[in-house]
């Protein structure tokens, strides 16, 4: 089983596409950062998306009954979760969608609380678009890593703020990233009830990202629950975004749905989505899905374990170079994305000692995406994502896209220890 994995999530070079991963960084760094995989898609997926090409018109597109159909079966077979197809609508992305959410479901001036730290683009839907943020920060909890005497960090909902923030009378929705990006964080059925008593108590709107909801690694004891399938009144008051193209790396092909069985909610958004744009599907996309969800569930089953073996490279390198203290990972239990923990190392005399060798400073302000990961390209040519783009509460965090070759992981930590360990000749 591992030797047909390492075949079939081999390297794939991405060189001439175009690639906004690759574009970030200067040749020579492996970039680890921007949530899309440098692995090949189901060959189900590419096989589909070949034979509509075929066809000489790539036209307007209707949302066709066939894929309603598929995406109903997947969420039922992978998730237990009952839905109609007359509950669906499209949207280009997970991003448009809640983009759209905030306009449709709140108005000027409205809050909206969060769970931080947060995957930002959420952040900035609510803040670029006239309201106002109210974060509720997760609790840091360490949790035992699986080895004597180790620990990892973990998070959990301060339910005793969160409440604070939803009783305040201008809040009208929460939106709720599950898993949760960037910690990884499954979030447990009694998590998520205690989430729905407090929105029915105050009568809050819910709009859920569940984009990573078919990655949930596999040493994780806890399936991911949609919020909506947690009962009859959250089914009422959420409206579910999510997509195949984090699961089948498919994001170019600009394909995501929308679920609401409220039929007010789904019209606002529908309303509101006919007045910014957003126009029938694009074919491609929508072939792609509907090959995916029909064909290509034992290849997600394949990748969950290869990137859980990608974690389990990374912990073994850190806890082998006796790095562990300082760069330590948070308990990922869902996404190809690690949470570093990375504070320890912000902190220690060892990182100033290196860049004062390197003729550089951890507080670069040059560098757009942070100083940590600013610092991790150029001394170590590994770019990631820096934790500072997550809210305050992510500084001093880096997050690791995972999303790639064994090999790859593998080279991106021997750069990572060798930046930390070997030591540099002065200038």
């Amino acid at each position: 089983m591992a030797e047909q994995q390492q075949e079939l999530f081999s390297t794939v070079d991405r060189t001439g596409t175009n690639s906004l991963k690759w574009a970030r960084y200067p040749p020579g760094t492996i970039p680890m950062w921007v949530a899309d995989m440098d692995l090949a898609v189901p060959s189900a997926i590419s096989e589909a998306v070949q034979q509509r090409a075929k066809h000489p018109v790539f036209g307007y597109t209707v949302f066709p009954f066939s894929l309603k159909r598929a995406i109903c079966d997947w969420a039922q077979r992978r998730h237990n979760w009952h839905v109609e197809p007359q509950w669906l609508s499209f949207a280009p992305g997970v991003v448009p969608a809640f983009n759209v959410a905030i306009h449709a479901l709140t108005q000027p001036g409205d809050k909206v609380a969060v769970l931080v730290p947060l995957y930002y683009p959420m952040c900035w839907a609510v803040s670029e678009n006239g309201r106002r943020l109210l974060r509720s920060p997760l609790i840091e909890r360490q949790v035992p890593s699986g080895n004597v005497g180790e620990t990892m960090l973990s998070y959990e909902i301060d339910f005793v703020d969160l409440e604070k923030k939803l009783a305040d009378p201008k809040c009208r929705l929460l939106l709720l990233s599950s898993p949760h990006n960037p910690t990884g964080r499954v979030w447990r059925r009694q998590e998520l009830e205690a989430l729905a008593a407090l929105c029915a108590k105050y009568n809050i709107t819910v709009v859920s990202d569940e984009i990573h909801w078919d990655l949930v690694l596999p040493h994780t004891d806890h399936a991911h629950i949609p919020f909506a399938s947690l009962s009859r009144d959250a089914a009422m008051r959420t409206l579910t975004c999510t997509a195949p193209s984090k699961t089948f790396n498919i994001s170019g092909l600009g394909f995501s749905y929308l679920v609401a069985e409220n039929p007010t909610i789904l019209a606002k958004w529908n309303a509101m989505a006919s007045q910014v744009g957003i126009f029938p599907g694009p074919p491609f996309g929508m072939v792609a899905t509907e090959a995916a969800y029909t064909q290509c569930a034992p290849w997600v089953d394949q990748l969950r374990q290869h990137i859980q073996g990608n974690f389990d490279v990374v912990c073994a390198a850190l806890r082998a170079a006796g790095l562990w203290d300082l760069v330590r990972p948070a308990r990922s239990e869902a996404m190809f994305l690690m949470w570093l923990d990375c504070r320890q190392l912000v902190a220690s005399r060892q990182l100033k000692a290196l860049c004062d060798r390197r003729d550089m400073t951890v507080t670069d302000p040059d560098h757009n995406e942070g100083y940590l990961a600013g610092w991790l390209a150029e001394a170590a040519r590994v770019g990631m994502s820096d934790g500072c783009e997550f809210g305050v509460q992510g500084e001093g965090f880096l997050r690791m896209n995972l999303g790639c070759a064994r090999e790859t992981v593998v080279e991106a930590m021997r750069c990572i220890v060798e930046a930390l360990t070997k030591p540099v000749a002065p200038k």
